[in-house]
C-alpha cells in the first residue's frame, strides 16, 4: 500500500520540484536605470556613450564590468576611486550606478631648479615618449611618474645621472591642479678615464678609439663635451666596441657591465673656462675570446638562386677571418637585396653556426626562407597636401602591376628625397602590406611636406651701387606641380635690377628639365669721390649720394635671358648604369645686350655742364653656350647626410 502511494505521489513531487526550480531560475533581474554619479566637468551624456548596458536590458555583471573599463579607458577618471555597483530598484530590478572620480585638469606646470635643459626641450621629449603631461590635460600620477623618468633621462644626457625629481601637486580648485616638478640636478659627472680590464689583444687606446659618443677627458672634449657621463651613450659605445671586435674575427667577446669609481671634483684642460664637475673612472671588464676563421659554409632552403651565387653575394669564404661585418653586410643586406630585386619581399635569411675551438673555425649554414614573389597592386601616398600625386609618382621607378623590386624602390626613396619637397623619407615611412594568398603587395609612402616658399628682403649702401632695397621670392614646388619660380627685384638711387626664373623639371611628361631666366639691370656711375681725373670739380657733375641723376658719368643698361636644358644621362646610354642613373647632361644658352649712355648733361644745350669725356658705347651683345655634366647621389638638396655630388 505504501509502495503504491509512493508511486502515485512521485509525479506530483517531480512536478513541484520542476516548478520550484523554474521559479527560482526565472528571468534574471532587469536593469531599471543606469545612473552616473560623481562627474563634474564631463557631461553625463558623454559618459553614457561608452556604456552598452541600457534600461530594460537583462543585467549582466560581465557586460557592466566591460562598460566600466570602457569608461576608465578614456583617461578622464581615477581608476582607484571610481567604481561600479548595483542597487535594488523600486520595481524588483536593479539600478546600475557608475560612480566616477574625475582626474583634475592641469592648469599650470612649473620646473623649479631645472637649469640645464630648456622647457621647450622637455616638452619635445614628452611628445617623443608619448608622455601626456601638459596644460589642460588630465593629471594622472602614473603619467607624472613617467614624466619624472623622462626628466631624469634628459638630465643624464647632460651628465647629471644623480638628479632627484619630485612631482608636487597643488590643488587650485575642486577640478584643477598645478603640477610643480622640483628638480635637484646634482653635480655634473665627467669621465676622467676609461679603463678596460682583461683585454689581451687590443690595447685600451684602440678599444677607446672604437667609441664615438663617449670619450675620456682631454683637450678636445673641453669643446665637444663628449667626456660628460651618459649611461645610454656609454652602453651604445660598448656595442661599438663589440662590433669592432667582431669585425676582427673575435665574434664571441664578453663585455661586462661598466663599473663607476667616483674620484671627486675634476677640472678640464683649459682652466680659464672653469667647467668643473665630479670625476668618474669607468671600468669595463672584457674578454676578447678566440679569433675565428670561416670554416664550412652551406646553404639550405634556396631554390631561386644556386649555392655558388649566394656565397659569392655574401662574400663568406672558407679560411678567411670570420668578420661580423662581412656576415652582416653579406647575409642580412646584400642577400636580402638580391631576393628583393626578384620581388621576394619576405625572403628571410638565418644563420646556424657551429664553433670549432680546436682549429678556431666556425661553420655556417645559411638557411633561407624564400617566401614568394609579390606584384604591386596599389601604390599610394599620404601626407602630401600640396604636392600632386603624379609629381611623386614620376619619381618612383616601380609601377602598379610590376613585380616588386626592392633595389628600385630604395632608389625611388632617394629620388623623392632629392626633390627637397619633404622631410627625409625613411624606410620606416613606407608601409608595406602583403596579401600572401593573392601574391599582391600594397605600398603606402608617407611624407611630411616642408615649406616650399622663401621670401627675403635685402638692403644696403655701397660706394658704387649707392643705397638700395630689394626683395627675393622663390618656390621650388609651384602649386604642387614641382615647378620652380623665383624673382629678384632691387631698386635704389643708382641701380635697378630685375630677374625672373622658371624651371619645368619634366618637359611634356619626360624627365627633361627646361629652365628660362630673364633679367634686366640699370646702373648709374657717378664721378664724385672717384677721382678719375676726367671731371672738373667745379662742374655740376660732382654729386655722389644726391638724388640728382643728371650728375652721372654714364648709365649702363643690360638686358638678357638664359635657356638651359638637361636630361638624365641614362636617356642616351645604357652603359655604366651605376653612374648614368645619377648623372645629368645639360646645355645652356645665354644672351645679353649691354648699352652705355652719356649723362643727360651732355645732351642738353648748356655746354658749361658737359662732361668732356664720352662713355657712349653701342649695343654690346654676348652669346654663350655652356655644356654641363653633373653627378648627384645626395639624399637632400639642402641638408644631406649621405651621398656625394
Amino acid at each position: 500500500m505504501k509502495r503504491l502511494f509512493f508511486m502515485a505521489a512521485m509525479p506530483i513531487v517531480l512536478t513541484l520540484a520542476l516548478f520550484t526550480s523554474s521559479t527560482f531560475a526565472q528571468d534574471p533581474q532587469r536593469i531599471e536605470d543606469v545612473e552616473i554619479r560623481g562627474n563634474r566637468a564631463i557631461p553625463t551624456d558623454t559618459i553614457r556613450l561608452y556604456i552598452q548596458s541600457k534600461r530594460d536590458d537583462l543585467y549582466s555583471d560581465a557586460q557592466v564590468q566591460r562598460d566600466f573599463q570602457a569608461v576608465l579607458a578614456q583617461g578622464f577618471f581615477d581608476e582607484f576611486e571610481s567604481r561600479v555597483f548595483k542597487e535594488d530598484g523600486p520595481r524588483g530590478g536593479v539600478v546600475v550606478v557608475f560612480y566616477v572620480k574625475e582626474r583634475p585638469v592641469i592648469r599650470d606646470i612649473t620646473y623649479d631648479g631645472l637649469k640645464s635643459i630648456q622647457e621647450s626641450d622637455v616638452i619635445q621629449r614628452f611628445r617623443e615618449r608619448r608622455v601626456q603631461v601638459s596644460k589642460e590635460s588630465r593629471y594622472d600620477p602614473v603619467i607624472a611618474e613617467n614624466a619624472k623618468n623622462v626628466l631624469k633621462e634628459l638630465l643624464a644626457e647632460k651628465g647629471k645621472p644623480n638628479a632627484q625629481i619630485d612631482a608636487q601637486v597643488e590643488e587650485i580648485s575642486a577640478t584643477t591642479v598645478a603640477v610643480n616638478f622640483v628638480v635637484n640636478e646634482g653635480t655634473r659627472v665627467r669621465i676622467a678615464k676609461i679603463d678596460f680590464d682583461g683585454n689581451d689583444v687590443f690595447s685600451d687606446r684602440k678599444l677607446r678609439k672604437a667609441m664615438k659618443l663617449v670619450k675620456q677627458s682631454s683637450l678636445f672634449t673641453t669643446f665637444s663635451s663628449k667626456d660628460i657621463y651618459d649611461k645610454r651613450k656609454l652602453d651604445e659605445d660598448l656595442q661599438r666596441v663589440r662590433l669592432f671586435l667582431g669585425e676582427k674575427g673575435y665574434i664571441r667577446p664578453q663585455i661586462g657591465e661598466p663599473e663607476l669609481e667616483f674620484i671627486g671634483k675634476v677640472g678640464n684642460f683649459l682652466p680659464i673656462f672653469g667647467r668643473k664637475g665630479e670625476g668618474v673612472i669607468v671600468k669595463v671588464s672584457i674578454a676578447e675570446g678566440r679569433r675565428y676563421n670561416f670554416g664550412k659554409i652551406d646553404v639550405e632552403g634556396n631554390s631561386l638562386y644556386n649555392k655558388d651565387l649566394i656565397l659569392a653575394v655574401t662574400g663568406m669564404k672558407a679560411g678567411e677571418v670570420a668578420s661580423a661585418k662581412v656576415i652582416r653586410e653579406g647575409v642580412f643586406e646584400r642577400l636580402r637585396k638580391l631576393y628583393g630585386r626578384a620581388g621576394y619581399i619576405q625572403a628571410t635569411p638565418d644563420l646556424q653556426q657551429k664553433f670549432n675551438d680546436i682549429d678556431n673555425t666556425v661553420d655556417f649554414t645559411i638557411v633561407i626562407d624564400e617566401g614568394k614573389p609579390f606584384t604591386i597592386r596599389r601604390l599610394e601616398f599620404a601626407g602630401n597636401t600640396i604636392t600632386r600625386d603624379n609629381v611623386m609618382r614620376r619619381e618612383v621607378l616601380v609601377n602598379e602591376g610590376d613585380l616588386y623590386n626592392q633595389e628600385l624602390f630604395d632608389l625611388s626613396r632617394l629620388r623623392l628625397n632629392q626633390l627637397g619637397y619633404f622631410e627625409e623619407v625613411k624606410e620606416e615611412d613606407v608601409q608595406i602590406q602583403t596579401d600572401d594568398k593573392s601574391g599582391y603587395v600594397d605600398l603606402l609612402i608617407k611624407v611630411k611636406e616642408k615649406g616650399r616658399q622663401q621670401i627675403s628682403f635685402t638692403g644696403g649702401v655701397s660706394g658704387i651701387g649707392g643705397s638700395f632695397i630689394g626683395i627675393t621670392y622663390s618656390t621650388n614646388n609651384l602649386f604642387g606641380y614641382g615647378e620652380s619660380l623665383s624673382f629678384d627685384v632691387q631698386a635704389g638711387n643708382r641701380q635697378r635690377n630685375l630677374s625672373v626664373s622658371f624651371t619645368e623639371p619634366y618637359l611634356r611628361g619626360r624627365p627633361i628639365s627646361l629652365g628660362i631666366s630673364v633679367f634686366t639691370s640699370r646702373l648709374k656711375f657717378f664721378s664724385g669721390g672717384l677721382n678719375t681725373g676726367f671731371v672738373d670739380s667745379n662742374s655740376g657733375a660732382g654729386s655722389v649720394f644726391g638724388n640728382n641723376f643728371d650728375d652721372a658719368l654714364f648709365t649702363r643698361s643690360t638686358n638678357g635671358f638664359t635657356v638651359n636644358l638637361s636630361a638624365p644621362l641614362a636617356l642616351f646610354t645604357k652603359k655604366f648604369r651605376r653612374y648614368s642613373q645619377f648623372s645629368r647632361v645639360g646645355l645652356s644658352y645665354g644672351f645679353s645686350s649691354t648699352k652705355v649712355a652719356d649723362p643727360a648733361v651732355n645732351r642738353d644745350s648748356n655746354m658749361n655742364n658737359d662732361i668732356f669725356v664720352s662713355f657712349t658705347q653701342p649695343n654690346i651683345t654676348t652669346s654663350t653656350i655652356t655644356p654641363s655634366l653633373s653627378f648627384n647621389t645626395l639624399n637632400s638638396p639642402i641638408d644631406p647626410t649621405t651621398g656625394m655630388s
